[in-house]
């Protein structure tokens, strides 16, 4: 019954300039996020995996799906446009 399975995305990965910033301002507004991290992994071999460390690096995942209330969303945006 494929037909009835549907995937679910329930976090959005952001690029941002300064990640520790994001974050932190996120919580204060009491928004978990995540990194994406297996670091210690990738830095063991950073010429091999240069573009994931990057990644890692410099992105943030959000806490966006779906059924999302609008006032979290617009919450979620005001926090990351102010930071």
């Amino acid at each position: 019954d494929s037909q009835f399975i549907q995937p679910v995305r329930y976090r959005a990965v952001m690029k941002t300039g300064n990640q520790s910033k994001a974050i932190k301002s996120l919580k204060d507004s009491d928004i978990i996020t995540e990194i994406l991290n297996n670091e210690w992994i990738l830095s063991q071999n950073p010429t091999k995996f240069s573009n994931s460390l990057n990644m890692i690096r410099n992105t943030i995942s959000l806490p966006i799906y779906p059924s999302l209330p609008d006032e979290n969303v617009e919450k979620i945006i005001s926090v990351l446009q102010s930071c």
